[in-house]
Parts: structure tokens; sequence; C-alpha cells
């Protein structure tokens, strides 16, 4: 009998702990939808179509305040259905959503889907936003202001062969001369 009530406890908690957290449109934001979320804002804050560097860091802030809002709430315990959340953060995410569903529809005939796709998965995985508060004196009035500036950064590739194990011993051969 206890053996059987701890076996259930443990069902129970990893099952009410172990997945998506977000809603939308009724279905759950997976893992994989939020990593092509993560590399399509990612491709898009380093595109080239921006007219300025600040026009690019307004969208860039826009995009990691989003993409922290949603990688916070994908962890969280609460159910959240994203429809029903008016922020300027999950205003952003909606947005991103939106061109994803307009690539999966071929709306963009020069976008291929399926290379995007993966694309934008592989490169969601290794995004990171690193977030740095700058202290920039005010020239008008000589006070110190704090200026926060994120950066969409990737972390390396994993390595497939950094756990290979070598199966044969090396052996060292002497030669006689």
């Amino acid at each position: 009998m206890k053996k059987t009530n701890i076996i259930l406890f443990f069902l129970l908690f990893f099952t009410l702990n172990a997945h998506a957290k977000i809603n939308y449109n009724g279905k759950p934001i997976e893992e994989d939808h939020i990593n092509v979320i993560k590399g399509l804002a990612y491709d898009v804050v380093h595109s080239n179509s921006f007219k300025n560097e600040k026009e690019r860091q307004k969208v860039l802030s826009n995009f990691a305040h989003a993409i922290i809002w949603l990688t916070q709430h994908h962890n969280s315990k609460t159910l959240y259905e994203l429809n029903k959340i008016h922020t300027e953060e999950t205003k952003e995410i909606k947005h991103l959503i939106a061109t994803v569903e307009e690539v999966l529809d071929g709306k963009y005939p020069n976008i291929p889907i399926e290379a995007a796709m993966e694309k934008w998965n592989n490169t969601g995985k290794r995004v990171y936003i690193k977030r740095e508060d700058k202290a920039i004196k005010n020239s008008k009035t000589n006070k110190k202001e704090y200026k926060t500036i994120y950066k969409f950064t990737l972390n390396p590739e994993q390595n497939e062969t950094k756990n290979l194990v070598y199966k044969y011993d090396v052996q060292r051969t002497v030669e006689n001369r």
C-alpha cells in the first residue's frame, strides 16, 4: 500500500509540473514553438531592415521583454491564456506568432517554410538575452541616468562529439633502432 502511494505521488507530481503553461487560441505553446518565436525575433533584430540603430534598439528591447515574459510564464506553474492577456509583451508575442503563421500559410513565397522553421527552431534553442544597465551622464542636468540595454546573443552550438567515449585503449609502440 505504501509503495502504491509513493508511485501515485510521483506520477501526479511530475505530470502537474511537466508541461507548457501558455495557451494560444486554446492550444498549448510548446518548447519548439517558443524556440521558433525566439529564433524569428533574433532574425528580425539582426536584419538590415531598420532605418537606424535607435529603431533597431527599440525593437530589440520590445522583443527582449516579450521573450523574457514568454520564458518566465512558460516555466510557471500557472496556466496562462495568451488571448486574454493584453500587455506590451503579449502584443509582441502575438505579432511574432502571426508572422510565423503567415510564413506557414505561404504568404512569403521567397521564404522556404521548412527551412525557415528549422532555422528559427535551432536558433531559438541558442538564444539568450543579456541585460546591461549603463550609467550615462546627462549633459543637460549633469546627473547620472541609468539606461537598460538588451542584447540578443547565441549560446555556442552543442558539439555532438563532446561526450564521445572511446572504446579502444591507446597503445604505445616503441621501435628499436
